[in-house]
């Protein structure tokens, strides 16, 4: 055997041994996801449950029905607000008096307003004050 053969087989060697390496974490990759797998399938098999339940067609059928329902009201354009004929609740504003706010200056500029100015209504608030709820005063006598 000549030094050319000799570097050949070695470097043979090194390329097999690091092959072999190669091949030694696929298979402890594997053997790790095997077992991964099988827990999976023992939970979703498990006997003590409702085969309805567990089953990992039901699981894909769960996760289809998820998407396709997505799906749909992703398509589904909705008109906001209340319906047409819908009447409604809401509290019936009712005043004893109407008193109006007229500022003198503008509340953003603080440029004077003249009264010949026309100034719309910028909102409308009420404001419902309770009334005083009389004292109600018992004495008690203790019979002896």
């Amino acid at each position: 055997m000549t030094n050319s053969d000799i570097k050949t087989l070695r470097d043979q060697n090194a390329r097999l041994v690091a092959d072999n390496k190669k091949k030694d974490d696929m298979i402890s990759r594997l053997a790790t996801e095997t077992e991964d797998l099988r827990r999976r399938v023992f939970y979703y098999e498990n006997s003590h449950s409702l085969p309805s339940q567990n089953s990992i067609r039901t699981m894909q059928n769960k996760a289809h029905r998820r998407t396709s329902h997505s799906k749909v009201l992703a398509n589904f354009q909705k008109k906001p607000g209340q319906k047409k004929g819908h009447i409604g609740a809401s509290y019936r504003r009712r005043s004893d008096a109407i008193v109006q706010h007229i500022p003198d200056k503008c509340g953003s500029c603080g440029h004077h307003l003249s009264s010949s100015q026309d100034a719309g209504i910028a909102y409308t608030k009420q404001v419902i004050d309770m009334p005083e709820i009389p004292k109600y005063i018992t004495t008690a006598h203790i019979v002896q």
